[in-house]
């Protein structure tokens, strides 16, 4: 039949609330709980108009980073955890080798700390 229109060419019906983007499934425990923290509900919104939407997804992005960030610094902080037990041994040995070139005939280890 002529101008009868086909299913691929129509949108189907939907409600706006059904659009929510949902964060990767990874992050979605951790944004929830985040969200969560601040009395947001990502499950259900009760207006959801395209402004509030798009204020969500806002949210959801902010949370998102926030673990990033998070995830960042205890990253670095294992990094500077790391390289303080290193350098603590390093001295350790180089303390320990200058009481043996010594030849005091005590061989005592002498500790020093140093205020980091």
């Amino acid at each position: 039949m002529p101008g009868t229109t086909t299913k691929s060419s129509s949108q189907p019906v939907h409600l706006r609330s059904s659009r929510i983007p949902m964060p990767k499934q990874n992050l979605l425990p951790k944004i929830t709980g985040i969200l969560a923290e601040n009395g947001i509900s990502i499950s259900r919104l009760v207006m959801p108009t395209k402004p509030n939407i798009e204020r969500m997804e806002a949210l959801q992005g902010a949370a998102a980073g926030l673990l990033e960030m998070k995830k960042n610094v205890d990253r670095v902080e294992q990094e500077i955890r790391t390289l303080k037990a290193q350098r603590d041994a390093a001295e350790g040995s180089e303390i320990l080798d200058q009481s043996e070139e010594a030849g005091d005939g005590n061989k005592h280890l002498v500790r020093l700390n140093f205020a980091s």
